[in-house]
């Protein structure tokens, strides 16, 4: 991939824009406005870019985020000084917290409801989106993360990570 970063690169700064990537998921970004037609030029141009170097670009992905529009890139808001977690990410892990705590719900049968084979298995995807949104809000994340132990410990479960 360094050749298409290379290349890639090349062409955001000489468009005046900001290129980042993760995995196959690229972003170009811009303080400048401009039109719709623009940035469908930008696109079929980077298209190209992508053609020489062996990959193709994917349609159903690429999206024009106009100013003003929330921006999310991997699940994140972008459209501060500073990434942050989405509030349906955030609802999320507390409906998961809420319901495994609840006297009234029984765990197991909530861990089978959403497609878990174990209760163990849902305490650990619960626990790594916590350990996710540490990485992005710590605050939020250690919060969720004392619930979840508070939780685990009730349940006397073994071998559950927390941050």
């Amino acid at each position: 991939m360094q050749s298409l970063d290379e290349s890639l690169h090349d062409y955001a700064c000489d468009n005046e824009l900001v290129y980042s990537r993760y995995a196959d998921d690229l972003v170009f970004s811009s303080k400048n406005a401009f039109d719709r037609q623009e940035a469908i030029q930008h696109i079929k141009l980077i298209g190209k870019c992508l053609i020489e170097e062996g990959f193709w670009l994917n349609e159903a992905k690429t999206k024009i985020v106009p100013p003003g529009a929330r921006k999310i890139v991997l699940g994140l808001l972008v459209d501060g000084d500073e990434p942050r977690l989405s509030k349906s990410y955030k609802k999320y892990v507390s409906d998961q917290l809420y319901y495994l705590s609840h006297p009234k719900i029984a765990p197991m049968a909530h861990a089978k409801r959403h497609g878990f084979q174990s209760l163990q298995g849902l305490i650990n995807h619960v626990s790594g989106k916590i350990a996710y949104g540490f990485s992005i809000e710590p605050d939020w994340a250690k919060k969720q993360g004392k619930q979840l132990k508070g939780i685990s410990g009730k349940l006397e479960l073994d071998h559950v990570i927390f941050p």
